[in-house]
This record gives C-alpha cells, structure tokens and sequence, in this order.
C-alpha cells in the first residue's frame, strides 16, 4: 500500500506539473492572441495609411497631367504669338518701304 500511495502521490505531482504547464500554455496562448489582435489592426491602419498614400498619388498624378497639357497649350500661344509676331514686322518693314516715297506735308503747308 505504501508503493501505492507513493505512486499516488507521483501521480498527484505530475498532474500538478501538468496544470501548472498548461495554465502557462493558456498564458501564453492569450497573450498570443492579443498580439496577434494588434497586428491586424496595425496592419488595417497601414492598409488604410496605403490607400490614402494611394489616393493622393493618383490625385498628384491627375495634376501633372492636367499641369502638362495647360503647359503645352501655353506653348502652342507662344508660337502663335511669335509667328505673328514676326507676321507683323515683315508687314511693318513692307508699309516702311512702300511710304518711303511718299512726302507727308501738313495742311497748312498746303493752303
């Protein structure tokens, strides 16, 4: 009976053991989950931080091209401008050429 109750008792200790290991594991298992919980929200913040970063990167995007295309309208009024420019003063050395020979006189002079 005595190796029976020191069995018992080797029984007893093991099991004792084997709580005392699993109210660790069920520690760590929480804790697990809680961490495990947080990381998914920081990654939902960050997916949303990623969408907003996405967002404006297509808004940006938007711009440029909106920036490029009025920028190359302005070229385009430049180079007409210039053309009539250059128009203008072929037509300004025509007229100076054409009056050359004319004698402006005033009125007066002419009564």
């Amino acid at each position: 009976m005595i190796e029976s109750q020191h069995l018992a008792d080797k029984a007893k200790s093991a099991l004792s053991v084997i709580m005392s290991v699993t109210e660790e594991i069920n520690a760590n298992t929480t804790n697990i989950a809680g961490a495990v919980e947080q990381q998914a929200s920081a990654m939902e913040l960050l997916n949303r931080d990623v969408d907003s970063i996405t967002s404006a990167a297509q808004q940006i995007s938007a711009g440029i091209q909106e920036l490029n295309a009025t920028v190359e309208e302005q070229v385009q009024t430049a180079r007409n401008l210039d053309a009539s420019s250059n128009v203008l003063q072929e037509m300004a050395r025509n007229l100076e050429e054409v009056t050359k020979g004319y004698v402006v006189t005033s009125d007066a002079e002419n009564k």
